[in-house]
């Protein structure tokens, strides 16, 4: 496009002038989604509407009511007559896909956490390397810490290298402790930075009845966890970090060119269709603990016990929790990986629209014979302002039954749109083609 003359030397004229582009734009406050209730329409909120119309399969979902990656923290019926963990200390079922607590005993009771611990290990690791800063295949070499770290062990001898993936089927596959220390040391450069760490990104995912002492879940008298928080912890890795479940449902491995045999400490993987994680737990103090999940067909369960006075009942009591959710419950689909749920304006931008879609896929999980009650709404502003940045959080869309909510994902821009200069802004003005018009 040719400006005319006039136009271009006013134009050149504007390049110092950014301070006047805000002026132009409209008020900031409809950049951002109100915070009002998923359940009252504002703005460019739609109305609700059956979610069963709805025919992408659910995969991955944030509730987001409490840090990050919180859940609802209800129970949703049926309540089972019989308590299905009567040796445990403390038990939660949860549904993965909404983050809903579908039966619960003392889940928020403080209690060791003991190589369950090794959950949160697991976590740290998988985000350094999902930021680049650790590979699968560095070495990692065996400090005198790692090699003396007692209890489950690959015998790591001093100054011994193994790839950070070798080490890390040892965590997940046979809870090994030296392996554990080792891959802390790391990652954090030393051990005490690694559970900084590890309490940073326990209170980022909001655990509040969390604290971490060291890696490999050894007792410790300031060191706790409750079930809640290890059932969202779990939930975290298995839809933030579903890789993870490769290593956890792996029921053997082989290190040192085959010399060292590990089988899998959760037995329920040969035992409980459709199970394929996650981490056992024992101690003398903490007692028998196990965080299982399972997947049949779109549903995925989280069943957590803590305490238990045998590795039996741990077992037991867990795969009673599983069964009878999977027998009483349904995940119904609400949105999928990608679904593009609107295109908003955009003032300023490079580009006049923005593809908003879930930031990760939602579903919601609920009694079975109530699939058709469930009903979804998204809230939405009805104008961004540029720039913003891909994955940048601009609403919701929420999920109800019986008018109440049980789950919302955040809703984010798809694809960045960067900021036009004021040369071409007051091109678009001058050939009437702002965003809004």
């Amino acid at each position: 496009m040719r400006l005319r003359p006039w136009k271009a030397v006013l134009a050149a004229c504007l390049l110092g002038m950014g301070a006047l582009v805000p002026l132009l734009s409209p008020p900031a406050a409809v950049a951002a989604a109100p915070r009002q209730s998923a359940l009252h329409p504002v703005n460019a909120a739609t109305a609700l509407e059956p979610a069963a119309a709805r025919t992408a399969a659910a995969e991955r979902s944030y509730a987001g009511l409490t840090g990050v990656f919180a859940a609802s923290n209800t129970t949703a019926e049926p309540v089972p007559a019989v308590d299905l963990a009567p040796h445990a200390a403390a038990a939660v079922l949860m549904d993965a896909s909404s983050g809903q607590v579908l039966w619960a005993k003392n889940p928020n009771a403080r209690r060791p956490a003991a190589s369950v611990t090794k959950l949160m290990t697991m976590a740290v690791i998988l985000n350094a390397i999902r930021s680049g800063r650790v590979r699968w295949n560095d070495l990692v070499s065996a400090s005198e810490a790692a090699v003396r770290t007692p209890g489950a062990q690959i015998w790591l001898e001093l100054g011994e290298t193994m790839s950070v993936r070798a080490l890390f089927y040892a965590v997940a596959v046979h809870s090994a402790n030296d392996a554990a220390v080792a891959l802390a040391e790391y990652v954090g450069g030393t051990l005490p930075h690694f559970v900084e760490m590890m309490n940073a990104e326990a209170r980022r995912l909001g655990l509040r009845d969390t604290l971490y002492t060291d890696p490999s879940g050894l007792d410790d008298q300031n060191a706790y966890t409750s079930a809640y928080d290890v059932a969202l912890l779990s939930r975290y890795l298995v839809i933030d970090h579903p890789n993870v479940l490769a290593y956890t449902k792996t029921w053997e491995y082989r290190l040192r060119a085959n010399k060292l045999w590990m089988v899998n400490r959760n037995r329920l993987l040969t035992r409980v269709p459709g199970v394929d994680g996650l981490k056992t737990g024992y101690t003398e103090r903490a007692g028998y603990s196990l965080a299982a999940t399972a997947i049949r067909g779109s549903t995925r369960l989280i069943a957590v016990v803590l305490g238990d006075p045998s590795s039996q009942a741990r077992f037991d009591e867990a795969t009673a929790l599983l069964q009878w959710g999977f027998s009483h419950y349904a995940t119904v689909a609400v949105a999928a990986r990608g679904e593009v749920l609107a295109r908003l304006p955009v003032d300023g931008g490079a580009r006049r629209t923005a593809a908003v879609v879930p930031a990760h896929p939602f579903g919601v999980t609920v009694p079975r014979g109530q699939e058709k009650s469930v009903a979804t709404r998204v809230q939405l502003p009805g104008l961004l302002i540029a720039p913003l940045r891909a994955g940048q959080e601009v609403g919701f869309i929420a999920a109800a039954t019986g008018g109440r909510e049980v789950a919302r994902v955040p809703l984010v821009v798809r694809n960045a749109v960067p900021r036009l200069g004021p040369v071409w802004l007051w091109v678009r003005m001058w050939r009437g083609s702002w965003p809004w018009r």
